[in-house]
């Protein structure tokens, strides 16, 4: 009988799988990255100039000619002030204000 020369083979992981799993990580990191940083926390300064907001820093305010803009508690603004009735209700501290304008 003859002996055949059997070479066994480490089993080993494919290329295209540690690939894919470097990708992931990398994914990862970014995702922890920006959760961390203050890029996720940029979100919070856009609010301040969103659509939403009740300051002069609002577009929409300054086009429509708006003055002043202030947040009163209640459902009346003072006299010489309207509501902005587009920015609706606030809730700012836990207490519901409306948007007021003066133009």
């Amino acid at each position: 009988m003859e002996k055949k020369n059997k070479i066994k083979k480490a089993q080993s992981l494919p290329l295209n799988t540690i690939v894919i799993a470097l990708l992931v990580i990398v994914v990862l990191l970014v995702i922890i990255v920006f959760f961390t940083t203050s890029v996720g926390k940029s979100g919070k300064a856009l609010n301040k100039n969103s659509a939403t907001s009740c300051s002069l820093s609002n577009a929409a305010i300054k086009t429509l000619g708006y003055t002043d803009v202030k947040l009163v508690e209640g459902k009346k603004c003072t006299k010489g002030y309207s509501e902005i009735s587009f920015i609706g209700t606030v809730n700012d501290s836990g207490t519901m204000k409306i948007c007021c304008g003066k133009k």
